[in-house]
């Protein structure tokens, strides 16, 4: 084996996550060496986008949030953020902002929408927009549910949630699942006619199992009854609406793919792509052995793979379980004149289509081409065959996503993509179910005990802190403690 052991002074991170490349960025921006190692997979995971059709596309709906309703009055210091924490990103909006709009012009995207029944509505889901609901059928019925469930005060009110336990238990050790905590603020109606349609398209199930403290990770809602009463009834809410950002004129994958090229360059970083066969604490550091550059000794170790992966590289077993999600993505490029609802993003509850989700890629980037636009298309694999049936080739899906954006009113019935691809992930979506979660948690707890002063970041780092905000302030937190004797709070993720 061939020795690297002149990077012996040099931090390694492990995993080519987007929290490794800004972390190894940053400091080469301030004259700081790194070391990456790569055991697979593109440089920024996920967010490095896909290329097909001769362009780069997101890997779905893939936006910025650079406002939060837990954004503070004064900048906070990034070396204060918990990854331990559920949403403590949220403090970082801006720091996030100033950050991406280094590397990308970004601009606010139209409110994203949603079709119920046949009809359009601002989008309830992501964008804090239920304005419209005193205009459904059904509004009276749920108004006296609220009302029900309002003289009753519930333990599980959602203006609780920062004290909710993480393991995703109740305090009895009992797991706290959505759809009864979704029940209890938002009401049998609401719940039914809104969420749970979402629910099963995304989940191809009835119930969604999962923990309510996480209920994020897939995109459902969990409001507050009172503003949903308010609501109902028809009255002013004081809940500002969530604005989204997208670049102009390109993906956010085009920054990320540009940042690991940078790095490759980088005269202060060295990227490995190698498989990991292990790694062991020393009395310095650690050593790490990988297949054919052989063995690498650090100092300092930053894990950006998974605990379960740092466990078997440590030589232990995992105890925890990844409950994932398939994914089905489409990519066409349809006739801009073809195109019915133009607006960014649109979420789709009708059970006869078989996707749940239309991501406008050119109007979200402000694209102007040559008379074609992209659209980004989800789905559950199963939920999709169960609308459509099974087995059918590529060509005949691409036509039934075709025929579910006209059935939609997205696309004009002439529609037909010059350009289409599909993509099927069979474990892309992480879900927070409660065995997931304790099993997260104990197995982080196993890898810091078995590698003492290991830090953790992205998919380490806590419990589903791994969103592209996240990750981004966990890489600017590790950049900023290399400066710093003593982090502001005592944690060993950065």
């Amino acid at each position: 084996m061939t020795s690297i052991a002149a990077h012996a002074a040099v931090p390694v991170f492990v995993g080519g996550t987007l929290a490794s490349l800004v972390a190894a960025s940053e400091r080469a921006a301030k004259g700081l060496p790194s070391v990456l190692v790569n055991p697979g997979g593109p440089l920024g995971g996920y967010f490095a986008g896909i290329e097909a059709g001769g362009r780069l596309w997101d890997a779905g709906m893939v936006l910025y949030e650079f406002t939060s309703f837990r954004e503070p009055e004064d900048e906070p210091d990034v070396r204060s953020y918990d990854p331990m924490k559920r949403n403590d990103v949220g403090r970082f909006c801006a720091t996030v902002r100033r950050y991406v709009e280094r590397h990308q012009q970004t601009r606010t995207v139209t409110t994203p929408e949603l079709q119920l029944n046949g009809q359009w509505w601002p989008d309830f889901l992501l964008a804090n927009r239920g304005d419209w609901l005193s205009n459904m059928p059904w509004a009276r019925v749920a108004l006296a549910e609220i009302d029900s469930g309002l003289s009753r005060p519930s333990p599980w009110h959602p203006r609780t949630k920062q004290d909710w336990p993480e393991d995703g238990t109740d305090h009895a050790g009992n797991p706290l699942i959505y759809d009864a905590v979704s029940l209890g603020s938002h009401g049998e109606t609401v719940h039914r006619e809104l969420v749970a349609p979402f629910l099963r398209k995304v989940m191809n199930s009835e119930t969604s199992g999962l923990s309510a403290l996480y209920h994020r990770m897939n995109w459902t809602p969990l409001y507050w009854p009172e503003t949903l009463r308010g609501w109902l009834a028809g009255e002013p809410v004081r809940l500002p609406d969530t604005a989204f950002s997208h670049p102009v004129g390109q993906p956010v994958a085009a920054w990320i793919r540009t940042l690991g090229r940078e790095l490759m360059k980088s005269p202060l970083v060295r990227v490995i792509d190698d498989k990991l066969l292990s790694i062991r604490p020393t009395a310095r550091g650690f050593t790490l052995r990988l297949l054919a550059q052989g063995e690498l000794h650090t100092p300092e170790l930053i894990w950006a793979q998974s605990p379960a992966q740092g466990l078997q590289a440590a030589g232990l077993q995992a105890a925890g379980v990844d409950d994932r999600l398939p994914l089905m993505i489409g990519m066409l490029e349809v006739p801009a004149s073809c195109v019915e609802r133009s607006g960014s993003v649109q979420h789709l509850l009708d059970p006869s289509v078989g996707i749940y989700r239309v991501t406008h890629s050119s109007a979200c980037a402000e694209e102007t081409s040559d008379g074609f636009v992209a659209l980004t298309v989800e789905a559950n694999p199963g939920w999709f065959e169960s609308v459509h049936g099974e087995g059918l080739s590529e060509d005949r899906v691409i036509g039934a996503i075709t025929a579910d954006l006209v059935r939609s009113g997205v696309l004009a019935s002439s529609a037909v993509p010059r350009f289409a691809k599909l993509i099927r992930l069979a474990g892309a979506l992480p879900l927070p179910t409660p065995q997931a979660v304790q099993g997260f948690l104990a197995d982080r707890a196993s890898l810091l005990s078995a590698c003492p002063g290991i830090r953790l970041m992205g998919p380490a780092a806590g419990p589903f802190a791994n969103s592209m905000s996240d990750q981004i302030v966990q890489g600017l937190a590790c950049a900023a403690l290399c400066e710093s004797q003593q982090p502001l709070i005592q944690k060993e993720y950065a």
